[in-house]
């Protein structure tokens, strides 16, 4: 995907030809293009992990923003928006160069209205806007804000994301006078280096929309093409092979997915001459990491979160077993395990036991009595999983719960599961499964399983098979 500029080489020579003020030109130019790019100075970019980019539980949480949020966000980064071309541009009104370029044979150039972002509508339907009303807004029409929200929560994208790839692919972005031909490819879509934009993508609404399904499209294919996520990559630095390559070990989907959109990587020299350019330079994921980090803080989550994030997506997301996610990432503050709820259940975990579904009937187990067996148990160390039999079971610290619908879910620990797991589960062939809790006794502990007990008394284990 490639970012355009208003000023095409045929145009700077019409301008050379046409104004007086010839001399001022490349001063002005450069001045406009270092004006919307360079207010992420005082963030280093030589702090750009190229593996690492930006976590999946930041690229892929599409609540971070409303649409009334995006829209007042994008006002706050916009300039005073010349609509009607009274501005100046080489010493004549905007209004009236558009006309004189026009008249110089360029039809994109056209009279006012010049529709800024952050006064743009358009009907998603009819694809009209208010570049074809006069600047008016009718009904039907959104907002950017609300295009951008409406992509992001179709398509499970962070907001952020696509007004950080808004502002890098498009010379729209911070232009106080763009004409209309500037929304065309607003976010690079199906503009590949070295061919032709598709016209069938033109548009904000087309762009901002397609932009975020590819992005969730790589999610949910990312093994389809070349570059592959948790693997050792060949990246390009430029589109010019010549310019060699760097090895680079993907560490997320996010992270890949960025470079199959814009698929070159950052060489030393553009990370250390940001804003500027550099030989055998690229520029886009560069891009993407500082306006994100300037605007939106880190690009990397806490361990913790990522942790959890990963697990979820692992689970199918949304439309997985957990479903739709509740509140906020919590923390024990009894021992210090993160939680995070969900519609049907929780994940819960640590960076040391990982973070583990906890759902179902297994949860209730675990839950049973007033989290007497979490304090026996622990905390999860593994998935839910179903072995041949029927039989679902999940590994906490000290032990698991096992069961079924019909058996019922039960603790399994301690020198009784030892017992039962004794020469290679021979136990478990014979008694079956547990059927009741472990009990406490005066003298001992038992447990019931579907064809006798086990208990343990004396120091002394008594197997008694019915």
């Amino acid at each position: 995907m490639r970012r355009r500029s208003r000023f095409s080489n045929k145009l700077i020579i019409a301008v050379l030809f046409a104004v007086v003020f010839v001399g001022s030109f490349a001063g002005v130019f450069a001045y406009q293009n270092l004006a919307k790019d360079n207010d992420t100075q005082a963030l280093s970019a030589t702090e750009f992990r190229p593996g690492r980019i930006i976590d999946d539980s930041i690229f892929y949480n599409p609540n971070t923003m409303t649409a009334a949020e995006i829209d007042a966000f994008i006002d706050s980064h916009s300039p005073a928006c010349d609509m009607w071309g009274e501005g100046y541009t080489y010493g004549m009104k905007n209004k009236d160069y558009a006309k004189m370029m026009r008249e110089a044979g360029n039809s994109r150039w056209h009279d006012p209205p010049y529709v800024c972002i952050s006064e743009f509508y358009e009907n998603p339907e009819t694809h009209v806007t208010n570049f074809e009303t006069n600047g008016v807004k009718q009904d039907g029409m959104l907002s950017a804000g609300e295009i951008i929200y409406k992509a992001a929560q179709t398509y499970n994208i962070n907001p952020q994301v696509l007004l950080v790839m808004l502002k890098k692919e498009s010379y729209a972005w911070g232009d106080d006078w763009p004409l209309k031909w500037e929304y065309n490819t607003v976010m690079g879509y199906a503009c590949p280096d070295g061919s032709p934009c598709n016209e069938e993508y033109y548009g904000f609404y087309n762009q901002m929309m397609t932009a975020a399904w590819q992005l969730n499209y790589y999610r949910e294919h990312i093994y389809s093409y070349n570059y592959r996520p948790y693997a050792t990559n060949s990246i390009l630095y430029n589109p010019d092979r010549s310019c060699g390559s760097k090895s680079v070990y993907l560490e997320n989907i996010a992270t890949t997915s960025l470079y199959i959109y814009t698929s070159y990587v950052p060489n030393d020299e553009a990370l250390a001459n940001y804003p500027g350019t550099s030989w055998c330079g690229s520029y886009g994921n560069r891009n993407f990491y500082m306006y994100f980090r300037e605007w939106f803080g880190d690009v990397f989550d806490s361990e913790e979160k990522a942790g959890v994030s990963r697990r979820y997506r692992e689970l199918g997301g949304e439309e997985g077993i957990l479903g739709a996610k509740v509140g906020d990432l919590g923390r024990s503050q009894l021992n210090g395990v993160f939680y995070q709820q969900f519609e049907n259940g929780f994940i819960v975990g640590t960076t040391k036991l990982g973070y583990w579904e906890s759902t179902g009937e297994i949860r209730e187990a675990w839950a049973r009595d007033n989290w007497k067996n979490s304090e026996i148990l622990g905390y999860p160390v593994g998935p839910i999983i179903e072995n041949q039999n029927g039989i679902s079971f999940q590994q906490y610290e000290h032990g698991f719960i096992v069961g079924s619908n019909t058996l019922g879910y039960w603790e399994s620990t301690g020198e009784i599961r030892e017992a039962w797991a004794r020469d290679n589960w021979k136990n478990s062939e014979i008694l079956g499964y547990p059927v009741g809790p472990i009990i406490e006794n005066g003298d001992g502990l038992s447990q019931k399983y579907e064809h006798g007990y086990i208990t343990i008394r004396d120091n002394n284990t008594i197997i008694t098979a019915e």
